[in-house]
């Protein structure tokens, strides 16, 4: 019996501390995304040398579906390109789809897909925001509001596979080996 207790006691403390390492890892997390999403305000760019903000715009066209729209890349580095803070891709193929991915020490640390509707940029139709430790994921959080299966080929993706190829695409065409 004092064997049972022990076990379930040790089963009782692991459970909780690792729900309590998982949240802590998630408060580091976005702390980490405030603190790059301050510094890359528009205001804070124009007055320091310390990040620089690419952008790189363009058509894409979805001939299955017969859509045509834009697109644009915005990635947050350093001045020397080599470190990236943060790439935001978004494009406007039926409904708008905003990815946004935040880099640690060159490894993905959180991501956040979004479909907004094109007439109302506030309504949002799907929100799915993904936290990484070590490469791994440690939490995922979905709200699909109003997504209906018509979309859902816009927001059926890996979005940690889609992060390291804009990733990978941003070090190849800015001459830096990734």
């Amino acid at each position: 019996m004092r064997l049972f207790l022990l076990i379930c006691f040790g089963l009782f403390v692991n459970v909780r501390v690792l729900s309590q390492t998982t949240d802590n890892t998630i408060k580091d997390i976005m702390v980490y995304v405030n603190k790059v999403d301050s510094l890359c305000s528009l205001k804070t760019l124009t007055t320091t040398d310390k990040l620089i903000p690419t952008i790189s715009e363009g058509t894409i066209e979805n001939k299955k579906r017969g859509l045509k729209g834009g697109f644009s890349n915005e990635t947050i580095t350093n001045p020397n390109m080599d470190t990236i803070y943060l790439i935001k891709h978004s494009d406007n193929l039926d409904k708008y789809l905003i990815e946004t991915y935040y880099f640690k020490n060159d490894k993905l640390v959180f991501s956040k897909i979004e479909l907004q509707d094109e007439e109302n940029e506030k309504k949002i139709l799907f929100l799915r925001q993904d936290y990484y430790k070590d490469d791994k994921s440690v939490s995922t959080t979905f709200d699909k509001k109003e997504s209906k299966k018509k979309y859902k080929w816009r927001t059926d993706f890996d979005p940690r596979t889609n992060g390291y190829f804009y990733y990978k695409e941003f070090k190849a065409s800015s001459g830096v080996d990734a």
